[in-house]
């Protein structure tokens, strides 16, 4: 019985690496050809996870969907599309998880941040995730505003809410009622960060 086994590539380019023993060591060691002949030529069953068609994104029922949806999303430059429609809103069930998942491939410390945070209220048995996560980006941003100037805090808030899937008019809402702008100066906010 052969095992079958996956590899997920979650990049956002075409996979261009051999996909075969076969092919690897071809390209690696020309003069293996002999040898090869000896060898079985083991296919890699890859998944391009950014690659996937909307039917087989569709089938994902875990957090798994979100993470596919949102690859997607990033190879086809639609993240703002992502976050502000109904895949970027989903219900997160594995929240530690997946902010792990995303800070690890991201880059991005602002998920530890946010995954500390969320920590702290499953400890105090609160597990909304959307309100206390917006609660928390609003108040981050204001503590980054007093203690690094009201620019950086407006640009924390609006960068955040972004990325965590709040919409473009509610966070442009926040910024008005968070630091007294008015809706000239909000936009004028929203236009600089909000990308």
């Amino acid at each position: 019985m052969q095992e079958n086994s996956f590899v997920l590539y979650f990049g956002t380019r075409p996979w261009k690496a051999p996909k075969t023993v076969h092919q690897a060591l071809a390209e690696q060691a020309p003069q293996w050809q002999k040898i090869l002949e000896f060898v079985p030529d083991y296919r890699m069953n890859l998944i391009e996870i950014a690659f996937l068609p909307k039917e087989i994104r569709e089938q994902f029922t875990s957090d798994f969907r979100i993470v596919a949806e949102y690859f997607h999303a990033k190879r086809t430059h639609r993240e703002k599309d992502f976050f502000e429609g109904p895949e970027g809103k989903r219900k997160i069930l594995h929240v530690r998880e997946l902010l792990e998942f995303f800070r690890i491939f991201s880059g991005d410390a602002r998920y530890e941040a946010v995954m500390n945070y969320y920590e702290s209220l499953s400890q105090k048995g609160e597990r909304d995730m959307s309100c206390s996560l917006l609660d928390y980006i609003e108040q981050k941003g204001m503590n980054q505003g007093i203690s690094q100037g009201i620019s950086q805090g407006i640009q924390a808030l609006v960068e955040t809410c972004h990325e965590l899937g709040q919409g473009y008019d509610s966070t442009r809402n926040r910024l008005m009622d968070k630091f007294s702008l008015t809706e000239s100066q909000a936009q004028a906010e929203m236009d600089k960060y909000w990308k």
